[in-house]
């Protein structure tokens, strides 16, 4: 896809998500998810991932909306610092992958499991005081992928953000059903008021762009920095 130049302006602190993932990064990110990979399920494609996920290289408070089979929550934490606070949002349990996610990070991380919808008032008051006062580094978003939800995740998420960290979004390209807008929409909609960046297969990072075809289209991790004390 053609990117032109002045989207591919981005800010410094967003620089190490720029180099194409490499083939040891790929293959670490691999071995850890097929750990946690469900039976019948494909193995997801982790280029834009590892990218995005350089960025939290050293911090110390992440949550993650959406974790399904938990292995990039067992990615991530091998990225963060010793003993890092972890805040894991699924709508559904799923009792064999939440004990592995458990035991894996039991007396090396603090690590808080929360069932319920990520849209929900009383599910974000959960989030914030397991992350505590200073809120999150990095809010990874992987959960629902409507426009609405999308939407209601940037309400509740981003003042959980602390100045300098990152909220993110996965799939950023679907554009929804027939009858209904996706992730795509809502975050062209937040671009028009806070910069949304993108890390996309091996392009450069850069301003928010949907892509040139229509349909059944997925991938891409959306970045939102936190800048100064914006709301």
């Amino acid at each position: 896809m053609l990117i032109p130049s002045i989207f591919q302006d981005i800010p410094g602190d967003l620089e190490a998500a720029n180099p194409a993932a490499t083939e040891e990064e790929l293959s670490r990110a691999r071995s850890i998810r097929l750990r946690y990979l469900v039976p019948g399920e494909p193995e997801p494609y982790m280029v834009d991932v590892v990218r995005a996920m350089r960025l939290l290289k050293g911090m110390t408070h992440y949550a993650e909306i959406g974790t399904r089979d938990r292995g990039c929550v067992s990615y991530v934490f091998t990225l963060l610092a010793p003993d890092p606070v972890i805040v894991d949002v699924d709508l559904l349990p799923m009792p064999q992958n939440e004990a592995m996610i458990a035991q894996e990070l039991s007396g090396r991380a603090t690590y808080t499991l929360i069932h319920g919808d990520s849209a929900a008032a009383d599910v974000a008051s959960r989030v914030q005081e397991a992350l505590g006062p200073g809120g999150a580094d990095v809010i990874f978003c992987d959960s629902s992928h409507m426009y609405e939800h999308a939407l209601a995740e940037f309400e509740r998420y981003w003042p959980l953000v602390r100045p300098g960290g990152f909220l993110m979004y996965h799939d950023v390209y679907w554009e929804g059903t027939a009858t209904d807008k996706g992730k795509c929409q809502a975050l062209a909609a937040i671009d028009r008021f806070v910069p949304v960046f993108v890390v996309s297969m091996n392009e450069p990072v850069h301003r928010f762009l949907p892509r040139s075809s229509k349909g059944d289209t997925w991938g891409g991790v959306a970045i939102i920095p936190k800048i100064g004390d914006s709301a």
